[in-house]
């Protein structure tokens, strides 16, 4: 019997599944259903983008290029993002977390806040924003701001701190004009004491070294990504969380996203309406 030759048809098939196993192993993501189709437009802009010779070249470049992976990451997840969104998680910060830990603080070591999948800043700006408000210059001394995220590119334009009029949309006349200076008609920059007080690092959730990398933490937001994992991504990635995160340190997920984060990794508590985990430290 004569083997019959793969049809163009088979070998794209082939090439995606080769594409979505190589994603999945590096950063987690998953692409099923109508993502897959956002993943095959994405696979032709790269493998153009790169003038790759045939997407065998480029699935080849993908594999031994974080660069490459880096960009093709940025095109498949949704990096929208606003200052202030879920707002009620800020007003969680200020009135519970933060008094909490700042009393249970020991000596002269800043309060660890972490910003995981923090895309082009807007999330640890406004966090800033918020213990500048309540604490005002002396929030810089007693906490500690870090953004991370896998897209170095994102990060970059957190670095700069320059946004669309977009970005700032939930925000008051009054908050812009208090934390932003007009760059033109359509632009905005951070105050430099905002600016300032995040520090920024390119970073992958599902990386071992995390904890090492960012180093002990107070309090995690990790909001508005697990929804691109499986169980099984989403528990390493708590885990990873888990061994950054001191003992009694705190876990605030997007809204959203609570129950298919609780998986035993950190205890879930509920203060006046809002949901968020606690690394509840060993027994006696």
């Amino acid at each position: 019997m004569c083997r019959r030759l793969p049809t163009e048809q088979t070998k794209v098939t082939e090439q995606l599944a080769i594409a979505k196993r190589l994603i999945h192993e590096r950063l987690g993501l998953r692409f099923e259903g109508l993502r897959e189709r956002q993943l095959r437009r994405a696979l032709t802009q790269r493998l153009q983008a790169t003038t790759s010779a045939s997407p065998a070249t480029y699935l080849e470049l993908l594999r031994r290029s974080a660069p490459e992976m880096d960009a093709l990451a940025s095109l498949v997840t949704i990096n929208e993002t606003f200052f202030d969104r879920e707002p009620h998680h800020l007003q969680l910060l200020a009135d519970h977390l933060l008094p909490g830990l700042l009393a249970a603080r020991k000596g002269a070591e800043p309060i660890g806040i972490l910003s995981l999948g923090c895309s082009s800043g807007e999330e640890p700006y406004s966090l800033a924003m918020t213990v500048q408000e309540r604490w005002g210059r002396q929030a810089t001394a007693l906490m500690r701001i870090t953004g991370a995220d896998l897209d170095s590119t994102r990060i970059a334009l957190a670095r700069a701190g320059c946004y669309h009029t977009h970005a700032l949309r939930e925000l008051s006349a009054q908050r812009r004009q208090q934390w932003f200076v007009v760059q033109d008609a359509h632009h905005y920059c951070l105050q430099p004491q905002i600016q300032q007080a995040v520090r920024f690092q390119v970073v992958n959730v599902l990386d071992a070294q995390l904890p090492s990398l960012l180093g002990q933490q107070d309090l995690v937001f990790y909001r508005n990504i697990s929804i691109y994992f499986d169980i099984p991504t989403r528990t390493k990635v708590l885990q990873n969380i888990k061994r950054l995160l001191k003992p009694g340190g705190f876990l605030v997920v997007g809204t959203t996203e609570v129950l298919s984060n609780d998986l035993g990794v950190f205890r879930l508590v509920e203060q006046k309406g809002s949901w968020y985990f606690v690394n509840a430290p060993p027994a006696a």
